[in-house]
């Protein structure tokens, strides 16, 4: 993440402010980072293999193309690796 992802601008009586958006968690020992960090990066969800993937957002449809080839070529070397390791 770099600040421009989770330094926070904004006016207050026509004065420049900002705040970090990430907090600490009360409850827990970690943080909470949330929308600060999820509008960053684009999650994939995969609840069948209890597993979360992130990769950085960009408005570039060139760069997510890439990404999620990327992305697939791992999945597939690990499948590979999977199927290799059966005997």
């Amino acid at each position: 993440m770099t600040p421009e992802d989770y330094v926070l601008h904004f006016k207050i009586d026509g004065e420049d402010d900002c705040v970090i958006g990430i907090v600490p968690d009360n409850v827990d020992t970690g943080y909470t980072i949330g929308q600060v960090f999820l509008k960053a990066y684009y999650t994939l969800f995969d609840r069948d293999n209890n597993r979360v993937g992130f990769v950085r957002a960009n408005p570039n449809p060139e760069h997510f193309a890439r990404a999620g080839e990327e992305l697939q070529m791992k999945e597939n070397n690990s499948e590979s690796d999977d199927n290799d390791a059966v005997t």
